[in-house]
């Protein structure tokens, strides 16, 4: 299958639920949450509330769905691919399989820094920077959606001027054809 930009998305092979720890599976139901969510917000009658009310409903509202189902594929796609380039499911299993193998000693009383917020604060920074990415990422994709609802919006309405020069140039035709037989008509009593 092609997209409108020439590149072949083919679809990306998911690990195996066996290979992804509870973590990775808790990542990807968060993901697919949000990839729903953004899609009920494509899928309110925004475009076609937005469109001429002599065009029929129907395609119009075959049109959005086709539009949300097409970004729903593509964000899961992505979002598949951005995790298998990082393999995150494989970073997340370390993670839990150092985490396991660690001894934690309930006797000792480890270091902990100062209660003034400063890891709260750290990972805090952190957490709005890759947030801040995310969200760039995602305005993107609603751009590049506004955009692809623009460009449609502009084709329905050139074709809806057409429409209505044809049927103006129609009209006239058959105005005119009625005048020529009147006219005959005419020519034909005297």
């Amino acid at each position: 299958m092609s997209s409108s930009g020439g590149e072949t998305l083919e679809p990306v092979p998911k690990k195996s639920q066996a290979e992804e720890g509870e973590r990775m599976r808790t990542v990807r139901q968060y993901l697919d949450r949000a990839v729903d969510n953004l899609i009920k917000k494509l899928e309110q009658k925004h475009f076609i509330n937005e469109m001429p009310k002599e065009l029929d409903p129907e395609f119009l509202f075959a049109l959005q769905n086709r539009f949300a189902s097409n970004m729903k594929k593509r964000m899961r796609q992505y979002i598949d691919e951005r995790l298998n380039e990082s393999d995150l499911a494989t970073k997340l299993n370390d993670l839990d399989q150092l985490v396991k193998d660690t001894e934690h000693s309930i006797n000792h009383l480890a270091w902990r820094p100062r209660k003034e917020r400063t890891v709260e604060s750290s990972v805090i920074a952190h957490d709005l920077m890759v947030s801040s990415a995310h969200k760039e990422k995602l305005e993107h994709l609603l751009n590049d959606a506004d955009t692809e609802c623009a460009d449609l919006c502009a084709q329905i309405k050139e074709a809806e001027r057409r429409m209505k020069d044809n049927q103006t140039v129609l009209s006239n035709m058959e105005k005119s054809y009625d005048v020529l037989l009147n006219n005959l008509v005419q020519d034909t009593n005297l």
